[in-house]
């Protein structure tokens, strides 16, 4: 009986080891992050629609035509901070 206690207490203590695992470091690879650089609020403003009567069109046209150069603009500006020009 007493052999008995001293098997089963040495299985409760073989139980309770357990073998620890080295982790030896090796080589980190690093990769590259795009790191995207905001568009200033300035380029994102909506642009005016000019309207008025038939009497005022040449007026109307060229504001309309300054609004659309400075869209355009804005456009190529944002092209340009992501490197499409």
């Amino acid at each position: 009986m007493r052999a008995a206690w001293i098997v089963i207490a040495c299985a409760l203590a073989v139980a309770g080891c357990k073998p620890q695992v080295i982790r030896v470091p090796g080589p980190v690879e690093y990769r590259d992050r795009l790191v995207v650089q905001p568009i200033p609020p300035a380029l994102l403003r909506e642009h005016p629609i000019a309207t008025g009567p038939l009497s005022e069109c040449p007026a109307v046209a060229a504001a309309r035509r300054a609004e659309l150069e400075a869209c355009n603009a804005d456009k190529a500006a944002i092209r340009a901070m992501q490197g499409g020009e």
